[in-house]
């Protein structure tokens, strides 16, 4: 593969665990995901249990099963080693993004954030800055205004830093990482679980 790669242990699907950024935040966690959005937070709506009494949520537009199938596609060469397929699939859901979604949708934020993964993955680290920033920027939005996107955020956050971190910028890693940590434990101790 391109590129000098960091040691990873994995962890599950699309999740990695890198000592190196670790070790920059005291043995915080570190992990890559892909944004996996809830359902209904997809939707443009809170799962039941969080969802305010009375309130009416605003649906997303939707993006086509062949659409969702290709990102899938990508994911799944990626997580099997295929980093070139992964990025060309990718780029075709990226094209379908670009000329249908608004700025703010949540597969757009995922969307972007896999193609940082990708890009990175293939040794491409400068350019898997901008959409791992403009992923960030869209989940940060739409998590403002419903908490069902905060694990989400988290990623995002957490997936800049190891964007930095790949690029040898250890300061730059260090608050994004630590806010990802910080949202990740906010939400352990409302709900138990860990979401980064």
């Amino acid at each position: 593969m391109p590129g000098a790669m960091s040691p990873r242990l994995r962890l599950r699907r699309g999740w990695s665990l890198r000592p190196a950024l670790l070790g920059a935040v005291a043995m915080g966690l570190a992990l890559q995901a892909p944004l996996a959005l809830a359902p209904a937070a997809a939707q443009g709506q809170q799962p039941a249990a969080q969802q305010p009494a009375g309130q009416q949520s605003s649906a997303f537009q939707p993006v086509p099963p062949a659409i969702e199938k290709t990102q899938a596609e990508a994911w799944a060469a990626y997580s099997q080693g295929d980093r070139q397929k992964a990025l060309a699939l990718q780029r075709q859901v990226m094209a379908w993004v670009n000329a249908n979604l608004p700025a703010v949708h949540p597969f757009r934020a995922g969307a972007l954030n896999n193609l940082g993964i990708y890009l990175s993955g293939m040794g491409q680290r400068a350019e898997a800055l901008p959409p791992t920033l403009e992923a960030l920027k869209i989940t940060r939005e739409l998590a403002k205004t419903n908490p069902a996107f905060l694990p989400d955020l988290a990623k995002a956050l957490n997936n800049l830093g190891i964007r930095y971190s790949d690029l040898g910028q250890r300061a730059e890693a260090l608050p994004p990482t630590l806010e990802a940590l910080k949202i990740d434990r906010e939400l352990a101790k409302k709900i138990g679980r860990a979401h980064v």
